[in-house]
């Protein structure tokens, strides 16, 4: 069992069988250890410096001989609680490079990316990942714009404004094309009393309903088509048409009062 879970921290069959053998004698001079691991000596100090580097031993001297001691149960929580933060500062470094790595793209073609999802749970994951996306996106690029059948969502989904499902967080600037209802009036008051910059212009009743949620942000457009009660749609990953879904919406936008 305590040779799987040390493997876990990317020790090698060597190295767990050294780091237990000092755990059992305590602190030890290559000697004993070598000894009580039938490994060579010579080997017995590429290992243990392997393991100083991995910080789950220490040395100190003691009679003018090198000793060895391995870190404790304890010792062994909080060294992987330490690994544990430093990958998710990794993670997030990672997630802040995301433009970095989309400018290696550059010069290079473009292929369209398409996602399908279904069900409220899935909606909600789109939500999930616009927001995530905003937040490792630069403060000038965190932009969403809507064409918003709100009537329509809060059939879908009841309570999706109260289960602050939609999109109202700072540093966010959002311009939604919103239907006529009772329902936009509430989302309209939710919206000033919230972190969110926010523009709106309603589409009138006497015009039509849109059945299909649209959202776009970044490269990306996600279409939520609600007739029927039960959510599905799609998310396609694609400047080129990013860019022409904002041209459409610019154009309603501008014919609106």
């Amino acid at each position: 069992m305590l040779k799987t879970l040390l493997s876990r921290l990317n020790l090698q069959e060597k190295e767990i069988a050294v780091f237990l053998a000092i755990y059992k004698m305590g602190p030890a001079a290559v000697k004993t250890i070598a000894k009580e691991t039938d490994i060579t000596r010579t080997h017995i100090y590429d290992l243990t410096e392997s393991l100083l580097e991995k910080g789950l031993i220490t040395e100190f001297e003691k009679s003018g001989v090198k000793h060895y001691e391995a870190l404790g149960h304890s010792g062994l929580i909080a060294y992987i609680n330490q690994k544990k933060r430093q990958w998710e500062k990794t993670e997030k470094e990672f997630e802040k490079a995301a433009s970095a790595f989309e400018n290696l793209k550059m010069g290079t073609s473009q292929k369209t990316k398409v996602r399908f999802y279904e069900g409220v749970d899935g909606m909600i994951r789109v939500y999930e990942e616009i927001r995530k996306d905003l937040m490792n996106a630069e403060k000038c690029n965190r932009k969403v714009i809507t064409i918003w059948p709100t009537e329509e969502l809060e059939k879908t989904y009841p309570g999706f404004l109260e289960n602050n499902v939609y999109l109202n967080m700072l540093g966010l600037f959002k311009r939604d094309i919103m239907t006529e209802s009772k329902m936009t009036e509430r989302i309209i008051k939710a919206y000033k009393n919230g972190p969110t910059k926010h523009q709106y212009k309603i589409w009138k009743k006497s015009k039509g309903t849109f059945p299909t949620d649209t959202l776009c942000w970044s490269n990306k457009v996600a279409y939520t088509n609600m007739e029927g009660g039960y959510p599905s749609g799609i998310i396609i990953e694609s400047k080129a048409v990013a860019d022409t879904f904002r041209i459409y919406f610019e154009e309603m936008w501008n014919n609106l009062d």
